[in-house]
């Protein structure tokens, strides 16, 4: 029987005879060590290991020293003006000795009239007022006067007042008509306050018109009336120059006179005081306005500046 047919038979049979037979090996003794064989050849290179950290060597030798020092440089631009400080608070002073005194101050005095001939008394009636700038006014006496004073009679007193014509309405062509009326000028006191006062008869459809002006305002202020082809043009310098005015009207019956005040200011750098009254009116006789007893004084100040309010 071949050994596959009875391997196979076992197999049918489930026997243990297909196992293969069991060598046991049994070692023998140690040869005889063979010479070396020659060396292979070399293998790869390796990895490169981690680079190692040493410790630090000891300190060496201090060397020599540097060479003698360079020359020196030259100086550098100026730099910029730095911050100013805060100033600093230093303690007052001693007192100085007392100035001199200095020159007398410039009040608002005298506290007085400050024009001449007020009252229209140093002239004779029919002429001109004394004192006073004036054109068809002329001085005129009881019983068209307010008030007067003793001149040169001891027992007869001058009473007087000065008469002030009107205005020409409808002047020819080419004609320029001016009003009747009287001024005078006085000094003044920058900043210094003045009133003006005064007794006034107003006649019918005659028109009073007092005035204060200062430079470089005009002196007098007198409104004009020109004639035109157009007719008649009327020029007002107290309206376009806003010359502190008072228009004096006649409420009471004829040769009753009334008291009218006017309050004004000295300007600063004005030193003269224009006062002028004027009759805007008709120009008839009948309409004629009478002006007595004027007062013009100082009231008050001075003043840094003012305002004209009247």
């Amino acid at each position: 029987m071949t050994d596959k047919k009875r391997c196979d038979d076992c197999k049918e049979a489930r026997c243990r005879c297909c196992q293969p037979p069991l060598i046991i090996e049994i070692p023998g003794r140690t040869g005889v060590t063979g010479p070396t064989g020659g060396t292979g050849p070399s293998g790869p290179t390796g990895i490169t290991g981690a680079t190692g950290v040493g410790l630090p060597g000891p300190p060496g030798p201090t060397g020599p020293s540097g060479g003698p020092p360079g020359p020196t440089g030259p100086s550098g631009p100026i730099g910029p003006t730095g911050i100013t400080g805060a100033t600093g608070v230093g303690l007052p002073g001693p007192t100085g000795p007392t100035g001199p005194p200095g020159p007398a101050a410039a009040g608002c005095c005298p506290c007085t009239n400050l024009l001449a001939n007020p009252g229209f008394d140093l002239s004779p009636p029919g002429a001109a007022p004394a004192s006073w700038t004036s054109d068809t006014a002329t001085v005129v006496t009881f019983p068209n006067a307010h008030s007067g004073r003793f001149v040169t009679s001891p027992t007869v007193p001058v009473i007087q007042s000065v008469g002030i014509r009107g205005l020409n309405s409808n002047p020819a062509e080419g004609e320029v008509a001016t009003p009747g009326f009287i001024n005078q000028i006085v000094s003044v006191s920058p900043g210094c306050c003045y009133t003006l006062t005064f007794a006034g008869d107003v006649r019918a459809n005659g028109i009073l018109v007092a005035s204060v002006s200062f430079p470089p305002q005009p002196c007098p202020p007198l409104i004009t009336n020109t004639g035109t082809p157009g007719g008649t043009v009327t020029t007002n310098p107290i309206l376009t120059n806003n010359i502190p005015h008072i228009i004096a009207v006649s409420n009471q019956p004829q040769s009753v006179f009334q008291h009218y005040t006017l309050t004004v200011c000295a300007p600063p750098g004005a030193t003269t005081a224009c006062v002028t009254f004027q009759n805007v009116g008709n120009v008839a006789p009948g309409s004629t306005a009478f002006v007595d007893n004027v007062v013009f004084k100082t009231t008050g100040g001075p003043c840094d500046t003012c305002t004209q309010n009247f």
